[in-house]
């Protein structure tokens, strides 16, 4: 071989071997051989700002059902009257414009003149006594042709005046003294000052 083709052969091979260094084989895996690279120390990641989530949970609190108001009772009268007025009804009078005093015990006695329900001429009367509710009975047992009047004579005591028919008087027209009976309550009954006319 002559030396004009000897170099063209020494130059390849010279050129294969400088690659030969460049390269380094392993596990079959051609990696270069050239330093890897580092980052300067100057520079340096950027750090990212920390993001805190904070979870609030919100728990539906359920309304309150409405307060439904309390049930009423039904009003009850605190003055005793219709309750009386109710009774002398029951009895069969037609009640009149009663009138009341201090029982002497801590409540009421009333008094309450009334007529014959029904009674054509008004000729059939009584008088109704009751401490606040409480009934305790008439003037008399029998109906009397008339009561003139009925009042409040002090604490404890009714006044109930009476006409005095003579026996040969008409029912309009009595010819005797009217007479005034006074009803003391003693706290057990009615205690009357003397008898009405006619009883």
């Amino acid at each position: 071989m002559t030396l004009r083709w000897l170099l063209p052969l020494v130059i390849v091979a010279a050129l294969l071997v400088g690659a030969a260094g460049a390269l380094a084989v392993e596990n079959g895996v051609f990696r270069s051989a050239a330093p890897t690279p580092t980052v300067p120390s100057t520079a340096t990641a950027t750090s990212r700002p920390t993001v805190t989530i904070t979870v609030v949970r919100i728990t539906a609190t359920p309304s309150a059902a409405p307060t439904q108001p309390a049930a009423t009772p039904a009003p009850t009268s605190s003055d005793p009257t219709t309750a009386d007025l109710e009774t002398i009804r029951a009895h069969g009078y037609t009640p009149g414009h009663g009138v009341s005093t201090p029982d002497g015990f801590g409540g009421t006695l009333y008094a309450w003149p009334g007529v014959c329900t029904g009674s054509a001429d008004g000729y059939c009367q009584k008088v109704f006594f009751f401490i606040g509710a409480r009934y305790l009975g008439t003037d008399t047992a029998r109906n009397s042709n008339a009561i003139t009047g009925v009042r409040a004579a002090g604490p404890q005591n009714i006044d109930v005046t009476y006409p005095s028919y003579a026996p040969q008087d008409p029912l309009c027209c009595p010819s005797g003294k009217p007479v005034t009976i006074t009803y003391h309550w003693n706290g057990t009954r009615l205690v009357p000052s003397g008898t009405p006319p006619g009883h």
